[in-house]
């Protein structure tokens, strides 16, 4: 089992590939790492880099953690998010965030124990720019 650094094959990478190429080209966006277990794509983690004064510095977002259903339930989950956590630290972030759907209290609880705290605030979005890819209705 290794972690890389690379384009990630799931569902959402597909949909969006564009997003993924310019973070795998341009290190400076951010970083997606692999974990291939048994010659298989088992999961990715992709984050991306931005700057926050309230965090002091350099700070990354986990876009998306993501372990196929067959490997779930074999720590993938963690030595991704553990590679994720050491390359934002050598890439000099400060903070790393990352968003739980409310309806997901054991995952929600699985980051508490992480280290990851809630800031009892709600994240919002608006698009400034037309989206090269929307998850599918």
């Amino acid at each position: 089992m290794k972690t890389q650094r690379g384009p990630a094959g799931g569902t959402s990478a597909r949909r969006c590939a564009g997003g993924g190429h310019a973070i795998v080209a341009d290190r400076s966006l951010g970083d997606v790492w692999v974990l291939v277990a048994g010659g298989e794509v088992a999961g990715y983690c992709a984050v991306g880099f931005g700057f926050s004064l309230e965090f002091h510095g350099r700070d990354a977002f986990v876009d998306e953690l993501y372990v196929r259903p067959e490997a779930r339930g074999r720590g993938h989950a963690a030595r991704l998010l553990d590679r994720a956590e050491q390359g934002c630290r050598d890439a000099g972030v400060r903070a790393l965030h990352l968003e739980v759907e409310p309806d997901k209290a054991e995952t929600y609880a699985w980051y508490r124990r992480r280290g990851f705290a809630d800031h009892e605030r709600r994240l919002m979005t608006k698009w400034l720019a037309p989206a090269s890819c929307k998850e599918d209705p």
